[in-house]
Formats: structure tokens, sequence, C-alpha cells
């Protein structure tokens, strides 16, 4: 039988090939003084209207037996007794808790590729596999459409770690693969959540009890002499009874160094309790620990060092206007106020050297950012909110500018963005310089209300928190697994960044800023350049909702449709018939050539 009969169209080259050697051109008659010195080898024939005897030789043989065999290897020839290939699509659950251990210390993964594996063997010959595994961003771990040799060293790479997610993306996409065929989701909860009716479900998973880190955080600890961390943890117990769970903290790059001593916390079900130590800033990265229990990504929480971002401020007015912006007072010098607002913060020595600096006019060095009030005439308009604000930019964040008199000199125009208007009157806006930034506002501090305002110390912690991500270094050195961060290098540099950890081994291109990604498990990371060490970074798993297994469970619905017919492959008996067609027109191609040195021979023997 045949896959594609169309092919079998094909078959019309054999009457071409015989009418070519059919029909000859009739020569014109030429005369010569003598016939010896021609044969009858010599003559070739030319395609003509005239017919002609049709020719027995090798070369028609073989030009109708490759045109034969090409014709029925298109058809899609098949064996009577092969069995229609299928597609299988399936949709593995990438979420963390699909690793939990049940008390025979078997896992959903487990039993996941289990099934698979079996489904996978009794597949027909010619079918294809396709895997999808979701996540905040699906991603096709075997396929599309692969062969089923192919399954078994996708699955073995399947390791899920992933947060709390829905199944309907990793669904989306492995419907768009199977074009109407049924797919197959194996999860470790029966929840049929709308799933399309094409979807078969196999919950995998068992309830189990379980304890977690849900929050782990590492900053700076100001109440001392400000050498030290405050690490603070959260554990959570998601266990049917009350239980201990041993806590330890260790050093990892120091041969797991004690730096907490292992001790014993008692928990009730669904309670949770923090713990909080210091360390010295100079400590390296900090691995808490908890005892094994059913889940083991959620019992780690890496702590790596926080990066020195410390932001330089000034404040370049006069003593009667500070005291008014609540930057300055007698015990704490000019800005003593301004610093003890943000932490990681320092005086600078001059205009030039501050990042952020405010001002009655622009100033500073290249790249430092301004506050500026803007220049008091003689006229003076008061306003009272609401005021048109862009609440999307970071500046303005937190703030809500309810309740506040706002005296302006009306004639003054800022220049740049408005990021606040009162009516069509902008009193404060950006401008964007090529290194710097000046946010002018209008605004007479004698007659209005906005620096005695709650929305003040936010606007000017706002302005440090900006600047501070815009200085060199990484965004953030403690992550969760699936988050971003974005590298500001310090000088240019046209080395490739190499970030190296758990299951990962990335590079970047060297650029000024660099968005970083990869963090997909839980463990210490190394972002190196040029061989030398750039940060480090600590990324932990903290889900609540993957950690809590008292609602796994094992069942399964069934899909309202079968599964799709894969495509039609090359058969063996294609392929024979693609092998015999060449090794026809091999043949030919041999026979034609003897017959040519045949008769070059027989004129050069004439002649002499």
């Amino acid at each position: 039988m045949f896959t594609n009969p169309f092919g079998l169209l094909a078959l019309l080259a054999l009457p071409a090939i015989l009418a070519l050697h059919l029909f000859r051109r009739k020569f014109q008659p030429r005369v010569v003084s003598a016939l010896f010195l021609w044969s009858d080898e010599s003559a070739t024939p030319i395609s003509g209207r005239r017919r002609e005897r049709l020719p027995r030789s090798m070369s028609l043989f073989c030009e109708l037996t490759a045109a034969a065999c090409l014709a029925l290897a298109l058809a899609g020839p098949r064996g009577c007794t092969s069995a229609d290939g299928v597609h299988l699509v399936v949709v593995v659950d990438g979420s963390a808790s699909m690793s939990a251990r049940d008390a025979q210390q078997t896992s959903a993964v487990g039993r996941a590729r289990e099934h698979i594996a079996a489904r996978i063997e009794a597949l027909s010959s010619g079918s294809r596999v396709t895997i999808v595994e979701s996540g905040a961003r699906p991603r096709v771990l075997v396929g599309p459409a692969a062969f089923t040799a192919e399954a078994s060293a996708g699955l073995a790479r399947w390791e899920p770690s992933a947060l709390h997610h829905d199944l309907h993306g990793a669904i989306a996409l492995a419907q768009q693969i199977a074009a109407g065929g049924a797919i197959v989701c194996f999860t470790d909860r029966l929840d049929e959540g709308g799933l399309p009716p094409e979807v078969e479900v196999q919950a995998v998973g068992r309830p189990g009890d379980n304890f977690a880190i849900v929050r782990a955080l590492r900053a700076r600890d100001f109440s001392g002499d400000r050498t030290q961390d405050k690490i603070t943890i959260e554990l959570a117990s998601f266990a049917s009874v009350v239980r201990s769970v041993q806590v330890a903290g260790v050093l990892p790059q120091s041969g797991d160094k004690p730096i907490l001593e292992a001790s014993a916390i008692e928990l009730a079900p669904r309670e949770r309790k923090t713990m909080s130590f210091s360390v010295p800033r100079a400590t390296g990265t900090v691995e808490i620990r908890l005892g094994a229990d059913a889940l083991a990504i959620d019992d780690r929480a890496f702590l790596a060092p926080l990066q020195q971002r410390t932001v330089t401020l000034r404040a370049n007015v006069s003593e009667e206007l500070g005291r008014s912006l609540g930057l300055s007072s007698r015990e704490r010098g000019p800005i003593g106020r301004w610093l003890a607002l943000v932490d990681d913060v320092t005086e600078a020595h001059s205009d030039e050297e501050a990042h952020v600096l405010i001002s009655t006019s622009p100033g500073g060095g290249p790249t430092t950012w301004t506050l500026a009030f803007a220049p008091l005439g003689t006229e003076r308009k008061d306003f009272i909110g609401p005021f048109l604000a862009d609440r999307r930019h970071p500046l303005l964040e937190g703030t809500t500018l309810e309740g506040i008199v706002w005296s302006v000199d009306p004639t003054f125009i800022p220049l740049g963005a408005p990021l606040v208007s009162a009516g069509n009157l902008p009193i404060l806006a950006e401008d964007k310089l090529s290194g710097g930034r000046v946010y002018t506002l209008a605004l007479d501090p004698e007659r209005s209300s906005l620096q005695r305002s709650l929305d003040w110390p936010i606007l000017l912690a706002n302005l440090v928190e900006m600047r501070r991500d815009e200085l060199p270094g990484a965004s953030a050195t403690n992550l969760l697994v699936g988050d971003e961060i974005t590298w500001r290098a310090s000088t240019p540099s046209a080395a490739p960044l190499r970030l190296e950890g758990p299951r990962t081994e990335r590079e970047f291109p060297a650029r000024v800023v660099q968005s970083l990604d990869g963090f997909d498990a839980p463990g210490l990371y190394t972002l190196k350049q040029d061989g030398a060490t750039l940060a480090y970074f600590g990324v932990s798993f903290a889900d609540a909702s993957e950690s809590d297994l008292t609602d796994r469970n094992t069942g399964e619905r069934a899909a309202a449709v079968t599964a799709s017919a894969a495509a039609p492959a090359t058969s063996r008996i294609a392929v024979l018939l693609i092998i015999a067609a060449l090794v026809a027109l091999l043949l030919d191609w041999w026979v034609l050539d003897s017959r040519a040195l045949v008769q070059v021979s027989s004129s050069a023997a004439g002649t002499a």
C-alpha cells in the first residue's frame, strides 16, 4: 500500500522516456567521397518527429528502471502488515513538588518516567514523540516529533525545580504541536482546572509531611557598628502533627565550616517561625540546612555576600533650606537626616564626587543625578491636589501626593519630561543627560508642604535607590529560582561573561549592561570574565505552595480524542527503491561512457 498515492503520477516518466527513444530526427542526405570511414556505431540518434524502431539497449532498460523505482518511492510504499504511526504528545509538570519522595523513596518524577517509557515502548514503528515541560516559560524537552529512541535521553534530563505555576501555557504549546490530537499530561495533583477535553491527565503524586524554608534574607545590619550582615530565615511546617526540625548553617566554600550550630526547632502543623543571626560582612556564602524530609529542594538556602554599592550623597544648599527640607540637623550635620533615611550611603566630599546631589541648580560630575530646585521669580501660584502624576515612574513609587499644598512660580517651565503636573503646569520634570539626570522641582519651600509630608522621605529614598541600581555590579546577589538580574560593568571589556552553577554553564556577550538568567536550580553560582571572578550568587527555592504536599494525589482523566497520526516517514521499501534507482542510473552512465570510448577508438583507427 502507498501513503502518498499521488506519487504514482511520476510513472508518467516511463512513456516519456520511451517516446524519446522512439522518435528520431530525419537526417538530410550528404554527399561524401566514400563510406568505408563511417561505421554503424558512429551514428548518433537525435530526437525528431519520425518514429523509428525501438532499440533494445541496456541504457533504455536502466532509465526505465530508475524512473519506475523513483516513482514508487515517491508514492510512500508500506508493507501491508505495518501499523500506522502516531504522534505521542506529553506534557510533564516542571514544578519542584514533582521531586518529593514518599516513604518508599519513590518520587512523582520516577513514576511519570515509568509511565511515559511504557507508552513509548508500546508505540508502533514510525511513531513520533514530543515532550513539553511546564514552567513560567514552557520548553520542549524532547522533539518536536522526535524518534522514540530520543525520548529516553530527554526524560533523563528532566529535573523539575520550577516555582508554582499553572499548566495552561505548556498545554497551549502542546496543542500547537499535537494539531488536534490527544495530549497526555503528567502531574502530581489531579485538578482538571479547565483543561481542554483533548488533554488526558495522569496524576502520580502522593501526599506527605514536609518542612521548608519559605523565606531567606541577607541584609546590612545597621543597628550596631555597621560591620555585620543580618541573616533572617523563616521556617514553615506542612506536617499533620507537631514535629521537630534540625537547622544548621555552614560555609560551603570553606569545607562546610559551621557558622550556626545545629539546633532542633519544634513546629506545630501550619506553624511558621522566624530566626535571625548576624555574621561579619566579609563572611562568604552561607548555606542554611534543614534535616532530610520529603522534599529536598526547599531544605537549603544559599545567601551570598552583598555587593558593596554605596551611594554618595551631597546637598549644596543654604543651611536654612537644608533644615527646611529635613536634610540637616545640628547633631548630625548638613545631610545627617538624609544619611539616616537610607542604608549603605555616605556623604560625598564634593559635588563632582556625588552620586546624588540636591542643589538650587544642575551641577556635579558627568554621572551625578541632581535634584534641582527651580529659581523662584516674583509670582506665586498655590495648588492643592489632585495632581497629575506618572505613577509608573520609580521615583514616585509609594507616594500619594494627597493633602499637599504646592506653591510654584507659574512662569517657570522646567526642562524634560513631566512627572508631576498641576493642570497644564509641570512642577516636577526629569531630564536624562548622557551620563546623569536632572530632576527639576518647581517648589517654594516656604509656602509648600511637600517637604513636611510623608511623601518627601519616600521620594528621597526612591531617588537614592534608583541611582544605586545604575552603579556597577549586580542588581542583586541573593535570588530565587527563576529570577533574572542586571549586571553593569565598571569598565568595558571584550571578554564574554560566564555564569557557572548547578546545571548551568552559560556565556553572555560583553556589554556595559547585561541581563543574566539561567538560575534554574538552587545553589551557589559564580560570574566570571576572562578567568576572574566578578560576583557570587546565592539561589534559593522558597515557595510555600510547592512545599505543601498535603494536597498531592493520584488519579486520571481520559482524553476526548485520540492521538494524531505521525507524519509519514521514509520506509525501508522506499529506501531500497531509491538505492535501486541510483544503481540503475550509475549503470546507465557506465554503459553510455563505455560506448563513447568505443566510438572514439573506432574513429581513430579508421583515420589511421
